[in-house]
C-alpha cells in the first residue's frame, strides 16, 4: 500500500470517528423527529474520504472498536517483541566481544610460545672410534639447543659400547649397573675401630692422591659399621701408601655380619691402585673390614667406599 493510500486511510478512520459522534446525535434527535428522520440522517453521515478516489465506510462502530483494540494489542506484541530482540542482540553481542577477548588472548598466547621457542640446529654427525668407523645413523645425531649439544641415543650407546647397560628410570640415566640407593661408609655410624684414621688426602704408592680416605696403619687394623640391613653391595678403592716398605705384605678382609665376603690379594708397595664393585655385604647389620699386616710400614687405603642396593 503506497503512501497517498495509508493517508486515506487514517483519514478514513478519524473522519469515522467524527462521523459516529455525530450519528450518536442524530439518534439522541431522533427522539423529537421520528425514525425515519433518524435514519436518513445516518445516512447523511456515511463518510467520504478522498484519496485517489478511495472511499472509506464505517457500518458499525462496534466493528472500529475491536479493530482498534486488535491494532492495539498487535502493537504491544510488536513492542514486546522488538524489546526481546533488541535485547537477544546485546546478548549476542556481548558474547561475541567476549569470545573476540579469548580470541585476542590465545592469540597471544601462541605468539609468545613462539617468540619463546628456543634456537635448535640439527646436525649429521658421524662416529669413529680410535679410527675405527662406528656404524650409525648420523642423520640428525646432534643437535643444539640454546648453544648446548646433544647427541642421539645410538650415538651413546655406540660411545658405551654395545656390552654395557645404558637405560633410563626415574628421570636419571643409568650406564651399567642401576643403584637407585647409595651412601658413603663415612657417612654410617662406626660401632668400633682399632689402628684407623680418616684422611682428607693422602699419597698411594704409585703417586695417586687420594680424598676422604680410611687408612689401616697398624699390623693388625679393623674397623666396624652398623648398617641395619640396608645395603647389599660395596665398592671401593684400594691401594697402598706412598710410605710403605717395599718387603712388607698384608691382606683386606670383609665380613658381612660373620660371614667372609671378601677377602683381597696379598697387598704390596708394588701393588697398583685397583678397584673392587658389588663386593656383597647381603644386607648385613654389622659390617668389619680388617687389615692384616706382616708389620707395620705397609699401610693400606681404602677411599670411594659406597655401599648400595
Amino acid at each position: 500500500m503506497n503512501a497517498t493510500i495509508k493517508g486515506a486511510v487514517i483519514g478514513a478512520i478519524i473522519t469515522g470517528v467524527l462521523s459516529i459522534a455525530g450519528t450518536v446525535a442524530a439518534t439522541a434527535m431522533a427522539k423529537d423527529q421520528g425514525e425515519q428522520e433518524t435514519i436518513n440522517q445516518l445516512n447523511s453521515q456515511i463518510a467520504n474520504v478522498n484519496g485517489d478516489n478511495n472511499t472509506v465506510t464505517i457500518n458499525s462502530v462496534d466493528d472500529l472498536i475491536n479493530e482498534y483494540k486488535e491494532l492495539t494489542a498487535e502493537n504491544k506484541l510488536l513492542v514486546s517483541q522488538n524489546t526481546e530482540y533488541s535485547n537477544e542482540l546485546e546478548e549476542t553481542k556481548s558474547r561475541l566481544a567476549e569470545y573476540e577477548n579469548q580470541a585476542d588472548s590465545k592469540v597471544q598466547e601462541l605468539e609468545q610460545q613462539l617468540n619463546d621457542k628456543p634456537d635448535v640446529q640439527f646436525r649429521n654427525i658421524g662416529l669413529s672410534i680410535e679410527g675405527e668407523d662406528i656404524p650409525i645413523n648420523a642423520v640428525d645425531s646432534s643437535v643444539i639447543i640454546h648453544n648446548r649439544t646433544y647427541y642421539s641415543e645410538e650415538f651413546i650407546k655406540s660411545l658405551i659400547g654395545s656390552d654395557t647397560n645404558l637405560s633410563v628410570q626415574d628421570d636419571r640415566m643409568y650406564v651399567g649397573k642401576i643403584i637407585k640407593e647409595k651412601s658413603y661408609l663415612s657417612d654410617e655410624w662406626v660401632l668400633d675401630s682399632r689402628h684407623t684414621v680418616s684422611l682428607n688426602s693422602v699419597t698411594d704408592s704409585y703417586g695417586n692422591v687420594h680424598t676422604n680416605a680410611l687408612i689401616f696403619d697398624g699390623g693388625q687394623c679393623s674397623i666396624i659399621y652398623n648398617l641395619n640391613g640396608e645395603y647389599s653391595l660395596l665398592k671401593c678403592n684400594i691401594a697402598i701408601r706412598d710410605n710403605a716398605d717395599m718387603e712388607r705384605t698384608g691382606v683386606l678382609t670383609i665380613k658381612a655380619d660373620d660371614t667372609v665376603v671378601y677377602t683381597s690379594p696379598v697387598l704390596t708397595k708394588t701393588t697398583a691402585p685397583f678397584s673392587e664393585t658389588d663386593i656383597p655385604i647381603s644386607n648385613c647389620s654389622l659390617l668389619t673390614i680388617e687389615y692384616n699386616a706382616s708389620s707395620s710400614y705397609n699401610d693400606c687405603i681404602l677411599d670411594e667406599i659406597v655401599i648400595y642396593n
